[in-house]
């Protein structure tokens, strides 16, 4: 979609437009307004951001597992990228104020990796490679980035992926079936088969993709101290489980996802033209409409933190030049972003 850029829009670009992903487009799907006020304006909230912190630092701690085994080597190399991560967005000072930091913090994590190696000490399969991103096709000129956590070949050749997850949901019908239609599932299943094809092997070769989902829940509401240890808060206080959930791999449903993700695109393109012709002195902005759907504003019981622009602002573009508080201006391209990456790729 490098295309984009070429056209004439009535606030400046940025080439963190033309690169897209499974986010991105999940936020256009659900709220293209949204899609306007955080992608291609770039207003991003400027706090902490824990759960995001957390689960990229947790997903480096991983990799080194299977880097270096399920052993103490593995867990120091683990637990030192973890800390890196973390402590690049979160202080200590931030830490002790940050009230998601009493789930979410070095010392939890240390509990939640030391539980996963017990319960995984036995995985048998080859680790083909970790941390692999880049871009994949998805038709002539245009592509979408993907970061993919480990690639996996079982002792029968089968290749699959397996994708770390951290949550404090219940794991349950409900939570696992989400994956089931997820675009992120799906681009990866995509890029894999792409990566594959390019190694020499055959989509036949690909078994699923795989979601490593890692629980981590408080118990006991006891105020969080970093110097004391699991053991000294007491049993209980912090709770752990694993579950694997396996979505086979299905080309027909890869190629049904083809022509849904580019029909949004197509529509994501038309609202792009719509900017292009939009003034600032427009009484209301066409482009981008508000999605109208309440459930997408009160999302995970928390109100959308462009609402109140939403329900004031006809036209967005006034505000343009004077984001809103709490807010910066901050471009969010995917490629950049991948921070972790191991292996590079375009496909």
């Amino acid at each position: 979609m490098k295309h984009i850029l070429e056209n004439s829009y009535p606030i400046p670009t940025h080439k963190s437009w033309s690169m897209m992903d499974a986010s991105k487009i999940k936020c256009f799907m659900t709220c293209p307004r949204k899609f306007l006020f955080e992608y291609l304006f770039g207003w991003r909230g400027n706090s902490i951001n824990v759960d995001l912190t957390f689960g990229t630092a947790i997903h480096a701690f991983v990799e080194q597992l299977y880097i270096h085994g399920m052993n103490e080597k593995g867990y120091e190399a683990g637990y030192k990228e973890f800390l890196n991560l973390y402590r690049a967005e979160i202080s200590e000072g931030d830490e002790e104020l940050e009230i998601k930091c009493l789930l979410k913090n070095p010392t939890s994590a240390s509990l939640l990796i030391k539980n996963y190696m017990s319960r995984y000490l036995t995985d048998k399969f080859e680790v083909y490679g970790t941390e692999i991103g880049g871009t994949v096709a998805v038709a002539d000129n245009r592509e979408l980035c993907f970061k993919i956590d480990l690639i996996g070949k079982e002792e029968n050749g089968k290749f699959f992926i397996l994708d770390h997850k951290t949550t404090s949901m219940q794991i349950n019908e409900v939570y696992l079936n989400q994956w089931q239609t997820s675009y992120q599932v799906n681009l990866y299943l995509h890029a894999l088969g792409a990566f594959l094809l390019k190694e020499g092997y055959t989509l036949e070769d690909i078994k699923a993709f795989i979601i490593n989902v890692m629980f981590l829940k408080t118990y006991k509401r006891k105020p969080y101290n970093k110097e004391l240890t699991i053991e000294e808060y007491g049993e209980g206080f912090l709770a752990t489980d694993f579950y694997r959930h396996e979505i086979p791999y299905n080309p027909d449903m890869i190629y049904a996802w083809l022509q849904e993700v580019n029909n949004w695109l197509d529509i994501m393109e038309h609202n792009l033209e719509l900017l292009s012709e939009a003034n600032i002195s427009d009484r209301f902005l066409k482009a981008f409409p508000k999605c109208g759907n309440e459930q997408a504003c009160v999302s995970y019981f928390h109100t959308c933190k462009f609402h109140s622009i939403c329900i004031t602002d006809a036209n967005p573009l006034q505000l343009y030049k004077s984001n809103p508080l709490n807010f910066e201006v901050s471009y969010w391209n995917p490629l950049e972003d991948q921070k972790t990456i191991k292996r590079k790729v375009k496909l």
